[in-house]
């Protein structure tokens, strides 16, 4: 679960009547979330990347838009942000080798001095997988060194349909947009336009709240690569702790299959959410992928002011 989510849902929730903190008719805040995630993917070296995202927030009665930019810190350059800013082992600039791959199989990955960018020879040595599949796909060069990019910018809007007690708290519908700032050559994006557009709900069951995120994405192909259009979502269940000042959330975050030679990525995550004051929230948490497209593993850290 990524640190924007983490805190949106912490906030939904608080809104919704575990947190007790009354909204404005009209606001402005601010968010700012750190992730840590490592993995291996598809691939048969680990990445390790640092995701750092700002995101401004306009409330008004029943309209909130909002834009937030995403820095990346990662080595290997091979995993890009998709939608709503899901990580995807593309395989950037090499994607042609992730479209070749097969089900199953590991993707190798070559290194060191005098090795050459994409499809080169290069002179480093190639790294064997611990796996017994057979290897039938090419292998990537991967990026030894650590590299810092801006990612793609993401804009949404959401209009809240209904607000109160009973089963059904809230619904919200809404409309995304990922800008393509960065180019493939990155790392980190795709240089397409993503759209997507859904619903959020938050239910009222007893002393616990669930709330369900579903976001239907039409995806812009890398240059070698498609990616199939799909459904993102975040389903969880939250309940009050702190004497109503925090509370404590389970995730299961996911995207239907964007790459049809890898499984959908799939994870799950608890957080804990605090108040710092009535203006500002606190949120952290840890999670672990479920399925290959998806982080080993990600811990998290965000800040919420203004509501």
């Amino acid at each position: 679960m990524n640190t924007r989510l983490a805190l949106a849902a912490s906030l939904v929730l608080a809104a919704s009547g575990l947190g007790g903190l009354p909204l404005e008719a009209q606001s402005v805040g601010y968010s700012i979330g750190a992730q840590y995630a490592t993995g291996s993917y598809i691939f048969d070296e680990r990445i390790h990347a640092f995701y750092l995202t700002n995101t401004l927030r306009l409330k008004g009665s029943r309209l909130e838009v909002s834009a937030s930019v995403p820095l990346v810190v990662q080595n290997g350059g091979l995993v890009s942000l998709v939608a709503g800013g899901v990580p995807v082992p593309t395989g950037g600039e090499q994607a042609a080798v992730v479209a070749s791959r097969r089900r199953g199989e590991t993707v190798g990955t070559r290194k060191g001095p005098g090795a050459g960018g994409p499809g080169g020879a290069g002179g480093g040595a190639a790294l064997q997988t611990t796996t017994t599949v057979t290897q039938a796909t090419d292998s990537v060069f991967f990026e030894e060194g650590v590299e810092t990019h801006l990612a793609d910018p993401m804009l949404s809007a959401s209009v809240e349909i209904k607000s109160g007690f009973g089963t059904l708290r809230s619904l919200r519908v809404n409309a995304a947009a990922k800008v393509p700032a960065t180019d493939v050559s990155s790392g980190v994006g795709t240089g397409e336009w993503d759209y997507g557009a859904g619903a959020s709900m938050v239910f009222g069951l007893g002393s616990v709240l669930a709330f369900a995120d579903l976001q239907y994405w039409w995806l812009g192909d890398l240059p070698e690569l498609e990616l199939s259009d799909g459904l993102s979502y975040g389903l969880g269940l939250g309940r009050s702790v702190f004497q109503g000042e925090g509370t404590l959330l389970l995730t299961l975050t996911g995207m239907s299959r964007t790459i049809s030679s890898m499984d959908a990525p799939v994870s799950a995550a608890l957080s804990l959410g605090r108040n710092l004051s009535e203006r500002a929230f606190l949120t952290v948490g840890a999670g672990a992928g479920l399925t290959e497209a998806a982080p080993d593993f990600f811990a998290s850290v965000g800040v919420s002011f203004g509501r």
